[in-house]
């Protein structure tokens, strides 16, 4: 997304798209849609990063304790006697306690202490306390009833074991095709390219999972921030890798088969491999793993990227949502479960099409068809992951270097692509990642994310665990 600079972006509906600088006289004077980088659209709609002002914007913060709980006034001029808190305690995306504080004793700039008196609070799972502060009576522009600051606080983080329906186990078979291994049990089958040293199959109770092949991805479409400080090209070593194996092993065990695909370096000078796991109830452990390139540049992303059939359209989720976020602007957000389109994750307000979609925090990430068939992603810790019906070359408006196609304006390096314009791929796209660089905003144009947001290339190990979510 655009830097937030104004309210709204400054652009114009032509009755397909809206149209920005170039759209109208392509090489004529121009900024591009240096201009639509407002915090909510052209017709006020809700760009994602809208969230994020409007709660950082709230007079009304909340820390502590349910025993403790601190209730932050930062209003200059008005107590709170107007404003009731809603509390809400979460466990695993289900709600357990609520209550409600009717009077709240905080003056301008004050604080107060409250006990909610909640006992027994869960020792596992993910436990949240959800807190909103609504008007008890009209306020000029906001009636009674309205939400006017929310917090959350997570009590406990102790995910529950969380696993897929699982394939029943037993011997794994093996086959070394010459081109391919191929491992299957009694009602699953993988296989692997020993070229490319990746999975390009993946098969549960005859049911293809994977359309496009399971690879190192370090790149993404970018963004309006990413064009403006040049990252496509200063970054060009991430972007379009090809990956050889120098070395492709398969090695049985005690739990099934160890393939290991060390890679030819990219560039010459960044060293990686993926090792897999496979066990006999279809489970495929991948282990992602770079060594230091002190003379690589930064990245965009590391993790992993494949494709299944467009038939798998859902999303379920526990992590960080509703709405998009990123690394840098995931304050808003809320830790919980969501169930979501898989059409709806590209936010088409942007006007030029670019990286969308992540969701960070997450726990567990389900991409299914419509009768719960599909893949678990788990990992280690949080992780991030994203599912498309685009791919990163449909959403990619980088010009090639040396082209600068806003050429008499402020050098976007990007050609004006637009949304509505976007035909589906045919295939569902998910990305799998340890780290995202943040989408930044620290100027209006030019500025990398903060240093706490980049991403270096730094020796990194990234495990995705893949499972097969089966119907009953």
């Amino acid at each position: 997304g655009g830097f937030i600079w104004d309210f709204q972006d400054q652009a114009l509906w032509n009755g397909k798209y809206w149209a920005f600088g170039g759209d109208f006289n392509p090489g004529g004077p121009s900024d591009g849609s240096f201009n639509c980088n407002g915090v909510v659209a052209a017709d006020r709609s809700y760009h994602p990063h809208a969230y994020e002002v409007r709660y950082q914007y709230q007079d009304i913060w909340t820390s502590g304790t349910p025993d403790s709980l601190k209730v932050s006034n930062e209003f200059f001029f008005k107590d709170l006697g107007d404003v009731k808190m809603l509390w809400h305690i979460v466990r695993d995306g289900q709600e357990i306690l609520s209550g409600e504080v009717g009077r709240l004793d905080a003056g301008p700039q004050e604080s107060t202490v409250i006990d909610l008196g909640i006992k027994d609070i869960p020792a596992d799972g993910v436990v949240t306390l959800d807190v909103e502060y609504m008007l008890k009576k009209d306020w000029p522009l906001r009636p009674a009833g309205s939400r006017i600051a929310y917090s959350q606080i997570v009590l406990v983080d102790n995910p529950s074991a969380i696993q897929g329906s699982g394939l029943s186990g037993g011997n794994i078979g093996f086959a070394d095709k010459g081109l391919t291994i191929e491992l299957s049990g009694e009602n699953w089958k993988a296989v692997f390219d020993k070229a490319e040293g990746s999975l390009v199959s993946y098969c549960a109770k005859g049911k293809e999972l994977i359309s496009s092949a399971l690879k190192p991805c370090f790149n993404r479409a970018p963004t309006e921030n990413d064009l403006g400080a040049d990252l496509a090209h200063r970054y060009a070593l991430w972007r379009n890798p090809v990956f050889r194996t120098s070395a492709f092993t398969a090695t049985q065990t005690d739990c099934g088969y160890t393939i290991r695909a060390v890679f030819q370096p990219i560039g010459g000078i960044v060293p990686l491999s993926l090792t897999y796991e496979v066990r006999a109830d279809g489970r495929v452990s991948i282990l992602e793993h770079m060594d230091a390139a002190p003379s690589a540049p930064d990245m965009f992303r590391f993790g992993l990227s494949f494709a299944m059939p467009e038939e798998f359209s859902e999303i379920d989720f526990f992590g960080l949502g509703p709405w998009e976020n990123y690394t840098d602007r995931n304050s808003a957000a809320l830790l919980g479960r969501y169930r979501q389109k898989v059409s709806e994750q590209y936010h088409t307000g942007y006007v030029r099409t670019q990286e969308s979609g992540s969701h960070t925090g997450l726990r567990f990430f389900r991409v299914m068809d419509e009768s719960g068939i599909g893949l678990e992603l788990t990992s280690d810790g949080d992780f991030i992951a994203s599912a498309l019906p685009y791919s990163i070359q449909d959403l990619d408006v980088s010009a090639p270097e040396g082209d600068l196609s806003q050429k008499n304006g402020n050098g976007q390096r990007g050609i004006p692509r637009h949304p509505q314009e976007l035909k589906p791929s045919g295939s569902t796209w998910v990305h799998a990642d340890l780290v995202q660089l943040g989408v930044g905003g620290v100027n209006s144009w030019g500025k990398t994310p903060l240093e706490k947001y980049l991403v270096h290339p730094v020796e990194r190990d990234f495990r995705i665990i893949l499972r097969p979510l089966m119907s009953d």
